[in-house]
């Protein structure tokens, strides 16, 4: 009878130790899906795109078709010159480099550039030119914290302090760019820009044809003997496809 009864224990301790082994992989395994539905979706990493502060949208500007920033071209406009006869005024740039500046207050693009901003008006249905200048400068496009966009520039003096002005503002190996002519192409830009704007012609006489193939006036280049001729201001302009020298008459007399 004790040994019956021995077994009998034996065999309900072996139970036990049986249903215990099973526990754990018919319940919890319930339960960690019960957890695992409530957990939350895991975070995906996003980075911020990169600042680039030629994704301003065009606004109409045109000058974006030459490969330029209106953001850039419209605060030259609205800085630099001065209308004197009411007109307009446009303004094209080459960049020569850009350096970008962290502060802890803002970051900065220092973008060295040529530029070329001229005044145009419209009279008798024609296109005139006013007030205009040339040069390099350094304009400094700023964003802080909260995504504020400023902007301002640095212009060398004229006269005898330009070239040490530009020597101290300017990267050395962009030195000798800044200090060469600015690239009729500009003015020739500048021009087409403001016939588009102003929907009018120039008023020009054509001095000279070339077999030069064009379909724009900013690639035919005028020879270097017009340029330097005083009794017009030469320039070059795309005509029937053919790069032509042209004399623009750049005041109309009579008019104010």
């Amino acid at each position: 009878m004790n040994n019956l009864i021995i077994v009998i224990l034996f065999s309900l301790i072996a139970m036990t130790f049986v249903i215990m082994a099973l526990i754990p992989q018919m319940v919890i395994p319930d339960f960690y899906d019960s957890v695992a539905i409530r957990k939350p979706a895991p975070k995906t990493e996003t980075k911020p795109e990169p600042k680039n502060v030629s994704t301003v949208p065009d606004g109409g500007c045109g000058a974006a078709a030459y490969g330029m920033d209106c953001k850039v071209t419209g605060y030259l406009e609205n800085n630099l010159v001065k209308p004197l006869k009411d007109g307009q005024v446009f303004c094209s740039y080459d960049k020569i480099s850009e350096v970008e500046v962290s502060g802890s207050d803002a970051a900065s693009d220092l973008v060295y550039l040529k530029y070329q901003c001229q005044e145009f008006y419209s009279a008798a249905g024609f296109i005139y030119e006013g007030s205009g200048q040339a040069g390099p400068a350094k304009v400094i496009i700023s964003v802080n914290k909260t995504g504020e966009v400023s902007m301002s520039h640095w212009l060398p003096r004229d006269g005898g302090y330009f070239t040490a002005d530009v020597g101290a503002e300017f990267p050395e190996d962009i030195q000798p760019e800044a200090l060469s002519p600015v690239k009729e192409s500009l003015a020739q830009i500048n021009r087409e820009r403001a016939q588009s704007a102003l929907k009018a012609q120039f008023d020009f006489s054509v001095e000279k044809n070339t077999e030069a193939a064009c379909s724009y006036d900013f690639e035919c280049v005028t020879p270097g003997e017009y340029l330097m001729m005083s009794r017009c201001p030469f320039t070059s302009k795309c005509i029937g496809g053919k790069c032509a020298v042209v004399c623009i008459n750049a005041v109309k007399t009579g008019l104010p």
